[in-house]
């Protein structure tokens, strides 16, 4: 009888454990896969089931790729689809034995992604998403909360998220020790919860606070001209009043204590261009807003900021010969 309440009691610690582990990452349920399509006969209806697998964060689903060689399903990437671009960051496709036309897709998300479906519908995707997704969403939840107020318009808003991102973020531009703290610094956990991140992180995170905040944004791929060398680069488009505007918060970070940057701070396309270029694979909306251009904002700011402001202009006059005095 003791033996047989041990084995009781061993079976129950397992399935708790099992249950414990499950509710780290729901899965998907049987309703919703549903709706995602099964049979695609060539790529295109492939990136359209997983687009509706990325609507409803699917982790795993099963499609018949009939109409596809085993050299399709190889060749296949994402990189060629801008909205799959922007929620994963990768995927695995595997054919099991004995499985006929079926492949089994893995999909793996930006924490980006799987926040902002958190935060737009908990009740359905907080369960669902991944513990750095969770922690790094409480965070931004956090940051709103102390930094925006009710009476912000959006270009307020927008400015309170670029001085949040530069002021607390320390740009790297290599790995850190461990695998989990590298891979943190290309997306938002590596602002929000390690407080270092690369160009890639620093846009991320203004997308997902954008998002939070409904503000229409994008994060532009391409490359920028830093120090005579071209390098792969990633900022920002933001939406305001039906005008877009380029804002880029890695080249806006000084990393100097007390100093902040506006140059790269809702610029048009034109002004951007000068060093920076998007990849000509994708398409975004043209940029040529100047109402909130932030020159053209009477913006209210401190007396260290008027300060250094005022030292601003008179350093350019100097250096251009305009200044009076030296």
């Amino acid at each position: 009888m003791g033996r047989f309440f041990k084995v009781n009691k061993f079976v129950i610690k397992t399935i708790v454990l099992i249950m414990f582990i499950c509710s780290l990452r729901v899965p998907i349920f049987a309703s919703e896969l549903a709706q995602i399509p099964y049979s695609v006969g060539n790529k295109y209806q492939l990136e359209e089931a997983m687009i509706i697998a990325t609507d409803r964060l699917a982790n795993e689903f099963t499609v018949n790729a009939a109409g596809m060689t085993n050299d399709d399903l190889r060749s296949y990437s994402i990189v060629d689809n801008q909205l799959l671009s922007e929620r994963l960051n990768g995927y695995k496709m595997v054919k099991p034995r004995a499985s006929g036309n079926e492949v089994v897709i893995t999909l793996y998300y930006k924490t980006m992604y799987e926040a902002s479906m958190a935060y737009k519908d908990p009740n359905t995707y907080e369960r669902k998403i991944s513990r750095e997704a969770r922690e790094a969403l409480e965070n931004a939840k956090s940051v709103i909360s102390r930094k925006i107020t009710p009476d912000m318009n959006d270009f307020t808003k927008e400015k309170v998220i670029h001085d949040y991102i530069v002021e607390n973020t320390t740009y790297t531009k290599g790995s850190l020790e461990g695998r989990k703290a590298t891979e943190s610094i290309f997306g938002v956990q590596g602002v929000l919860c390690n407080k270092v991140a690369v160009c890639q992180g620093y846009a991320e995170t203004m997308k997902l606070f954008m998002d939070m905040l409904g503000i229409d944004c994008y994060v532009v791929t391409g490359t920028a001209n830093a120090n005579k060398q071209t390098v792969a680069h990633a900022w920002n488009l933001v939406n305001l009043d039906n005008e877009w505007y380029h804002v880029d918060t890695t080249w806006d970070d000084t990393d100097q204590e007390n100093q902040k940057v506006y140059t790269y701070f809702n610029l048009t396309d034109d002004e951007i261009m000068k060093d920076h270029r998007a990849d000509s694979n994708r398409r975004y909306p043209e940029a040529n807003g100047k109402k909130y251009a932030y020159d053209a904002m009477n913006i209210a700011c401190t007396y260290e900021e008027f300060s250094q402001k005022i030292n601003e202009l008179l350093q350019k006059g100097v250096s251009e010969g305009n200044c009076l005095w030296q």
